[in-house]
């Protein structure tokens, strides 16, 4: 390069007089990016509250739905087992328990609710009363036949004190209670009449029933290889919890009174359908999420007609939902 080529290009590299120069943007530019940049923010931050509003309300479902599955949880073993080897029908039933003037040997059968009807044509059905036979794996080690109120049946293991109890004269607790599912002719519960006798491998075992048959002089078998059960009761209803909550409340009506199992549950109702032998369960639960103003309708969408239902002020600060299903009560 000679020194004339580098004059020009030094001249061309100075401003020269005249000539504006663009250090920057535009106003209008400006303007224009900050309308745009604010455009897309809003949508962005619309966007994010649309989304942590849907994944609230996906928690919240998700919480009452918890919350349901829980009760359902609850009721589906003594469901299963309700009625095992027990009369249905109210009178035999009461009959079969010696007529004992105590829960639950006078409710109306092994599945029953308080079905009633309040002044304003309402129905109310809001306890559930489950008596039901827990497996124990001991089984009879021959056919027994008998036919005098008292009996002497041997099975093929020792039995958990804690499970079952003797007592001679006085069998009031479900403790006291077993029953052998494949009794014939009919079902009969049997009581504990006095300490098992432990002989080699088997255990005796001494018992007293009420002959279900109308002729005493017919015998009742006790089929071999026929599993013992104990028996067992559960009450269920909806009750206030904390002042301001409510929850599912169990009593097995063993001593240890009423325990809360299921908090955040409102409201629940029952029905038994005794020509398809199915109980049904309706339940009101509530989400996580404390609204500081009422967010909840009364009844809320899905409750059946018919149920009246009381929903106070602190629950309609939650969101509410609405759950049902249908158990078989297969041993009726």
């Amino acid at each position: 390069m000679d020194a004339r080529e580098a004059r020009l290009i030094f001249h061309e590299c100075i401003p020269q007089r005249g000539k504006k120069m663009r250090l920057g943007f535009t106003l209008v530019e400006i303007s224009i990016a900050s309308l745009v940049i604010s455009i897309l923010a809003a949508s962005i931050v619309t966007c994010l509250c649309f989304l942590a509003a849907i994944a609230n309300a996906t928690l919240d479902t998700r919480s009452a739905q918890d919350r349901a599955e829980k009760v359902f949880a609850i009721l589906k073993l003594p469901i299963a087992h309700c009625g095992y080897g027990m009369p249905k029908e109210s009178a035999e039933y009461t009959r079969s328990f010696n007529s004992i003037r105590k829960n639950p040997f006078d409710w109306p059968g092994p599945a029953s609710v308080d079905d009633f009807t309040s002044a304003g044509g309402m129905r109310n059905s809001a306890v559930c009363r489950l008596v039901y036979a827990i497996p124990s794996r001991i089984v009879t080690m021959r056919e027994a036949s008998v036919s005098e109120s008292n009996a002497r049946i041997p099975v093929d293991g020792k039995l958990d004190t804690m499970e079952v109890a003797p007592n001679k004269t006085n069998p009031n607790s479900t403790k006291n209670w077993i029953v052998f599912g494949a009794t014939l002719p009919v079902s009969c519960p049997f009581w504990l009449s006095g300490p098992p006798e432990v002989s080699g491998s088997e255990t005796i075992l001494a018992l007293s029933f009420v002959n279900p048959l109308p002729d005493d002089s017919k015998k009742l078998i006790v089929p071999e290889n026929d599993e013992l059960c104990a028996i067992r009761a559960m009450k269920c209803w909806v009750d206030g919890y904390n002042k301001n909550d409510f929850a599912l409340y169990t009593d097995d009506l063993l001593g240890s009174g009423a325990q809360p199992r299921v908090i955040g549950v409102i409201d629940a109702r029952f029905e038994i359908a005794a020509s398809r032998n199915l109980l049904r369960v309706f339940l009101i639960t509530r989400g996580n999420k404390r609204y500081n103003y009422e967010v909840s309708t009364t009844p809320p969408p899905g409750w059946p007609e018919g149920y009246a239902t009381t929903i106070s002020p602190e629950a309609k600060r939650y969101k509410l939902y609405t759950h049902r299903a249908s158990f078989e009560l297969r041993n009726f």
